[in-house]
């Protein structure tokens, strides 16, 4: 599915420079007019603005960041060797708990930057991550801050808030594209024949549109469909937003969404019944085994740490057994 070209419809761009030298998802069409645009992440902050305590936390599917970060572990799976469903990694940002996942994007993440071959150790990951961080700034590279939020959490990443979690493995991916060895020579083994400044590092073809002119985006991964509208900004009509957001997570998700005639109607429009057809006939037909398959996977996993939990607790009570034993055994002796 992450190969469907939809002809007539441009590509989601996910470049690796923008106007603060950082990567953002933006389309290759022009904006009404030509007008200039600003991201709205949903109910996220933008990248420019401070969160205060009352605002409400971002959530990691609707920000186009999280998109970036994912699109980039397919785009260059290779390199990685990594596999997660959207959810899991969404689920992996808002938790304040070590994280098996959170841990392996980061090593290898930082594997690449550092150009090594080996992954930085479990026990020193994030002081290295803050180390890279601290020397970027140093050096005036771009970053969304012009601090480093880990030392103000004591180098301990699951401390962060789930945005700066997000913007640093934001930036991680970015960093990659331009100084990793390794993802450079799969770029250029990606687009032999183009010019360097023909090459899109990230690129994501439309899923389709529908009747209000919103675009929707499918990554190659899990059951999640992104959605991207235009919203005329209130305060400054010369300009407009762009609304960034998850539409489905879950086959369940997108069932409810086909059969919603007022997210998707197949008669409104050609190309909504175009982009209607396709999630019907080809999305959702493709992602149902994989689903299964995730369900099942989960199924095992519980059962594999089920069986884990019964045999500590089973050790536990040998322990205990054999501590009750000594201690009767020398009032019997007396």
């Amino acid at each position: 599915m992450a190969e469907t070209k939809d002809a007539g419809l441009a590509p989601m761009e996910f470049n690796h420079e923008s106007q603060n030298g950082l990567p953002m998802v933006t389309t290759n069409t022009q904006t009404p007019n030509d007008v200039p645009t600003e991201v709205d992440y949903g109910r996220s902050a933008p990248v420019d603005v401070t969160v205060e305590e009352n605002e409400e936390l971002p959530d990691p599917k609707n920000m186009p960041e999280t998109a970036f970060v994912i699109a980039f572990c397919v785009k260059f799976n290779e390199a990685l060797k990594i596999s997660f469903w959207p959810e899991d990694l969404d689920a992996a940002l808002c938790s304040t708990e070590e994280n098996p996942l959170i841990e392996k994007l980061n090593r290898l993440f930082l594997r690449n930057l550092l150009n090594t071959e080996r992954l930085v150790e479990k026990n020193k990951w994030m002081t290295v991550l803050s180390n890279v961080i601290s020397k970027r700034l140093e050096n005036n590279e771009d970053f969304y801050l012009d601090y480093n939020p880990l030392k103000r959490v004591d180098d301990n990443y699951y401390a962060l808030s789930v945005r700066d979690k997000v913007m640093i493995l934001q930036c991680l991916v970015s960093w990659q594209l331009i100084s990793s060895s390794k993802i450079k020579g799969l770029i250029k083994q990606q687009h032999l024949g183009l010019n360097e400044d023909e090459i899109k590092p990230l690129e994501v073809e439309v899923l389709g549109e529908d009747a209000k002119k919103s675009k929707y985006y499918y990554l190659g991964i899990g059951a999640r469909i992104y959605r991207e509208t235009l919203i005329p900004d209130l305060k400054n009509p010369s300009s407009m937003n762009i609304k960034w957001e998850a539409v489905s997570t879950t086959i369940h998700d997108l069932k409810k969404f086909v059969e919603n005639r007022n997210e998707i109607d197949p008669s409104r429009s050609e190309k909504e019944n175009a982009l209607y057809t396709k999630i019907v006939g080809q999305v959702i037909p493709y992602l149902e085994p994989l689903a299964m398959e995730k369900v099942k996977e989960e199924q095992r996993r519980q059962i594999k740490e089920r069986k884990k939990e019964t045999r500590r607790d089973n050790n536990l009570k040998k322990i205990l057994q054999i501590h009750n034993d000594a201690e009767i055994l020398p009032t019997r002796t007396r």
